[in-house]
């Protein structure tokens, strides 16, 4: 017996875009101002813009923007129910940065271990609301 099935997709309204920022530490800067815009991009696909300034660098603020696709992943050592964002950038070499959901409002940058910075300097990117 062979049984099909049909799946509609219903439109549900405006695809949701969530922004994040904050000032980051630099190893060569003052600090990274970073904005960060994650967008549905359709069911269960995110998209990411990124821009990024680095404050006080010896030639002075530097701007950068990238973009990119997201992998949501979930569970991390030590903690199976973790939200982690991992933001493949589109540029040549596809470089991934992991952010950690801190709940619904903040998103903490985390290695590629998936462990947070053994720091007292705030990794931690706030939403915008």
């Amino acid at each position: 017996k062979v049984t099909y099935f049909r799946c509609e997709r219903q439109h549900t309204g405006e695809l949701q875009t969530y922004s994040y920022e904050g000032i980051l530490p630099a190893a060569d800067a003052e600090g990274i101002n970073y904005q960060l815009t994650l967008q549905e991009a359709g069911q269960d696909s995110l998209h990411v813009q990124s821009e990024t300034t680095y404050l006080g660098t010896k030639d002075g603020n530097q701007a950068f923007t990238d973009s990119g696709t997201v992998v949501t992943i979930i569970g991390i050592p030590n903690d199976s129910t973790a939200i982690v964002y991992q933001l493949i950038s589109a540029t040549p070499g596809h470089e991934k940065t992991n952010f950690l959901a801190e709940g619904d409002s903040a998103l903490t940058m985390i290695g590629k271990d998936f462990k947070k910075a053994v720091s007292k300097l705030n990794y931690t990117l706030k939403k915008k609301l």
